[in-house]
């Protein structure tokens, strides 16, 4: 409750202060979860026979 009273008296609220982490986390997240997309990816074409077709 101390640190709600210390952001209420400088004028910022709770979000203040996380908002800003939780953007970084979702977006180091997002990357991520991209990175794993593009690794399957190159697995599955990697493993595939000449002549298939790729889905």
């Amino acid at each position: 409750m101390t640190a709600i009273r210390i952001f209420a008296e400088e004028g910022k609220s709770f979000l203040d202060l996380f908002l800003p982490l939780i953007d970084s986390e979702i977006e180091r997240v997002l990357e991520e979860l991209n990175e794993n997309e593009y690794n399957e990816d190159a697995d599955t074409d990697a493993s595939c026979d000449k002549g298939e077709i790729l889905s």
